[in-house]
């Protein structure tokens, strides 16, 4: 393995400096804090490295979402 080093970024709120927290899924950042929202791709600086990634991710999420609706459904029906 190489030795990278990677260092944690914490994102700050601009409004009262809390912790803001990233749902890469609703493409959405939220301040912890205070609420503040903001587009994640205004608040990561390369995101648009990530947006492929991040759009497979979301039609991954689709399709399990979609097969446990299909799955309850069929063990919810009676004969």
């Amino acid at each position: 393995m190489s030795d990278v080093k990677a260092t944690p970024v914490s994102l700050k709120c601009s409004v009262c400096g809390g912790d803001i927290v990233n749902n890469y899924l609703a493409g959405l950042s939220q301040c912890a804090n205070c609420g503040n929202r903001w587009n994640i791709a205004d608040v990561i600086p390369d995101y648009g490295k990530y947006s492929r990634i991040i759009a497979n991710i979301n039609k991954a999420n689709d399709i399990v979402e979609s097969d446990s609706k299909a799955a309850s459904g069929i063990f919810s029906r009676r004969p």
